[in-house]
């Protein structure tokens, strides 16, 4: 009878704690899959760059750009790269990345979301072989929901239990870099307060039917 009025009494006052943004952090790209599966992919593989060369324009780029390299809906639609200062530019199998990337000046921009979103993950790349720290700043409507000082390059995906992803600002200020394999959507892992309820109520429901064979 104890345990059972125990577990009553945790369920009770669970709801009453309420959880702040909550970010799941990733680094490699089969774990974020896995908890985010089927999202959109953007590899900008669409671009009609000659192998071995780059190029720059002007940004943004998205769904609707229209130039030399990519036309009108070669780009998915629902994100928005922006750079911070200066032109985009696209590579393909250059600078040491063997596919077709994107990058802005000293890599500083904005990735912005304009649908509903609260899972992302990409590719950070450095530039001939020189790799260097990047820092990653995911924003909701409310402001920042965590900033993150990545040593080195490589995958980062982040998924938000708590609010909707409306931006990420990437900064790598050193030897330049790249994005790509840019993946977005949405995620079904439940808020915190969601699973903690989840987990109490399977707990409460062991107790009583162990105390009920007892």
């Amino acid at each position: 009878m104890r345990q059972t009025l125990l577990v009553l009494g945790i369920l009770m006052v669970a709801p009453l704690t309420t959880a702040d943004a909550t970010l799941l952090t990733y680094f490699t790209r089969a774990a974020f899959q896995a908890d985010a599966p089927g999202l959109a992919l953007e590899d900008f593989e669409a671009s009609t760059l000659a192998s071995g060369t780059a190029a720059a324009f002007a940004g943004p780029l998205n769904s609707t750009t229209n130039n030399a390299y990519f036309s009108t809906g070669s780009v998915l639609a629902g994100f928005s790269l922006a750079p911070t200062s200066g032109n985009i530019y696209n590579g393909r199998d250059h600078g040491g990345v063997a596919t077709s990337v994107v990058s802005s000046n000293s890599f500083g921009a904005d990735l912005n979301l304009s649908i509903s979103v609260n899972a992302v993950g990409l590719d950070l790349n450095g530039f001939n072989g020189v790799d260097g720290a990047w820092s990653v700043d995911v924003h909701g409507a409310g402001g920042s929901l965590g900033a993150f000082n990545l040593p080195t390059g490589g995958f980062f995906g982040v998924i938000s239990t708590s609010e909707d992803i409306i931006c990420l600002a990437l900064n790598k200020p050193n030897s330049g870099g790249s994005i790509d394999n840019f993946e977005y959507g949405r995620s079904t892992i439940p808020e915190p307060s969601t699973a903690l309820l989840l987990g109490l109520g399977m707990l409460g429901a062991g107790l009583i039917r162990r105390k009920r064979r007892s």
